[in-house]
C-alpha cells in the first residue's frame, strides 16, 4: 500500500489490502483535511484517525458512513477494495454526454486496455505456470479494459436524446 497522498496521486495508486487501508487511503489520500471530513460526517476527527489505523483492531468504521465517507473526500477506494474482494469491479461512469470525438477517443483507450490485458495473459501463460503476482497483474489489466468499455457504453447512451417535457399551457 501507498504511503503518502503524492505517490497515490501521482500514479503509483494505492492497493489496500484491507477495508482499514482502503479508508486510510480515502482519509488521508484525497487532499480533504481530516478534520473537515469529519465535521462534514458529524463524526470526531479521532475516530476517523483510529478507524483508519490497522494498528487499532478494536475501532471499526461503520459501513453505514462509508457512501458519505468517499462522497466528502471524492475517493471510492473503499469501494473498489470492497467490489474487488467480492471478485468484482467498480467502474464509475460518466454523467455528462461528451463530445463524439471523446466518445471515440474512450473506444481508443479501451481497445488500449485490451491489448495490455492480452498481452499481460500471454506473458503469464509462457512458461505453463501462472503465479500469483502474474495472476493479480491479468486481474488488474482486465478490469481496466472492462471498465473503459463500460466508460464508452454510458458514454453513448448518455448522448440519447430525450424529448423536453412540454410546460404545461403553452402552445
Amino acid at each position: 500500500m501507498t504511503k503518502s497522498r503524492k505517490q497515490c496521486q501521482s500514479g503509483d495508486v494505492c492497493e489496500p489490502r484491507t477495508l482499514t487501508e482502503a479508508v486510510y487511503c480515502c482519509l488521508h489520500h484525497s487532499g480533504v483535511d481530516v478534520v473537515d471530513v469529519a465535521k462534514e460526517m458529524r463524526v470526531r476527527p479521532g475516530y476517523l484517525q483510529d478507524a483508519a489505523n490497522s494498528d487499532r483492531d478494536e475501532v471499526q468504521f461503520q459501513a453505514r458512513m462509508l457512501p458519505q465517507l468517499m462522497a466528502v473526500t471524492g475517493n471510492v477506494k473503499p469501494l473498489q477494495w470492497l467490489c474487488r474482494e467480492m471478485s468484482g469491479v467498480f467502474v464509475a461512469l460518466p454523467d455528462a454526454s461528451p463530445a463524439h470525438d471523446d466518445v471515440y477517443r474512450g473506444l481508443c483507450d479501451a481497445i488500449e486496455e485490451m491489448g495490455q490485458s492480452s498481452s499481460a495473459v500471454k506473458k503469464a501463460l509462457l512458461d505453463d505456470e501462472v503465479s500469483e503476482q502474474e495472476a493479480d497483474v491479468v486481474d488488474v489489466e482486465i478490469d481496466e479494459a472492462v471498465a473503459a468499455l463500460l466508460r464508452v457504453k454510458a458514454a453513448v447512451r448518455n448522448k440519447v436524446q430525450r424529448p423536453r417535457p412540454q410546460m404545461v399551457g403553452t402552445r
